[in-house]
């Protein structure tokens, strides 16, 4: 019954939303009621049809990205399990993943007194990618901030520190940087000088009492 058939599909990528897909009748004998169940890492489907002889059907399936997202570059093996009047057989045949790097970057900086600042980089292809990620503080500002992963390397140029991180993520993964600038403490320090100014300022006058009689 294997021999019967052929299965095949059209290549994909990452950034594929949908695949045609084919079963195709070898010889001269009508099959009705031929029950087909797809299935390869990218999708699953089922079809019940009639394929006459020399016969080619064609289907087109929508994918979802989440289904793959891991996957890397290469060939991959579609089966179609074929069942007619009660006797079942595997027809195989191949899905081409095509290679494609692609990488996103997303980026959030909020809060004043305590800065948080994130940058993350997704691996959105199918091939190991090397990303790099760099963040610069001034040279005041640095002394406040931590990171969430140290970075490989750091450099001066004038009043600016580039902090640089370098990583090999696979597809599907992504690199999450997170800089916290804590300002509440330098603030405290300044206030505290303020206040011991003040407070000096006013100890320091001194104070004349007047009485004078008519």
């Amino acid at each position: 019954l294997k021999d019967a058939f052929e299965t095949g599909s059209g290549e994909i990528s990452p950034e594929t939303n949908s695949i045609k897909i084919y079963i195709a009748n070898k010889v001269n004998f009508n099959f009705d009621n031929l029950k087909i169940n797809f299935n390869s890492p990218f999708f699953k489907l089922d079809k019940e049809i009639g394929l006459g002889p020399y016969e080619k059907k064609e289907f087109i399936v929508e994918l979802k990205k989440e289904d793959f997202d891991k996957l890397t570059a290469g060939f991959y093996t579609l089966t179609a399990k074929v069942d007619y009047s009660g006797k079942e057989a595997n027809v195989d045949g191949v899905i081409r993943f095509v290679e494609k790097s692609i990488v996103t970057t997303s980026a959030n900086d909020n809060g004043f007194v305590i800065n948080t600042q994130k940058i993350e980089k997704k691996n959105d292809g199918n091939v190991v990618t090397e990303i790099e990620t760099v963040m610069k503080k001034n040279i005041i500002s640095r002394l406040f901030t931590t990171f969430n992963s140290e970075p490989d390397s750091s450099e001066r140029k004038g009043l600016v520190i580039y902090y640089t991180w370098h990583r090999e993520i696979e597809p599907g993964e992504s690199l999450m940087v997170v800089a916290k600038t804590n300002w509440l403490f330098p603030l405290l320090v300044v206030f505290f000088i303020v206040a011991i100014v003040v407070l000096t300022k006013q100890y320091s006058k001194t104070y004349i009492v007047l009485r004078k009689k008519v």
